[in-house]
């Protein structure tokens, strides 16, 4: 598939407009750990 796994250490609104301005993605799979208390 070609894919390719991208880890952002910010919080969620400043790693995603960060990412954008990077890189033009088209689509961004996203994902939590079961039990994350933080999640």
């Amino acid at each position: 598939y070609s894919l390719q796994l991208e880890i952002i250490r910010l919080d969620f609104k400043a790693g995603l407009v960060g990412l954008l301005k990077e890189k033009p993605v088209k689509a961004i799979f996203l994902g939590t750990r079961i039990g994350d208390p933080n999640a």
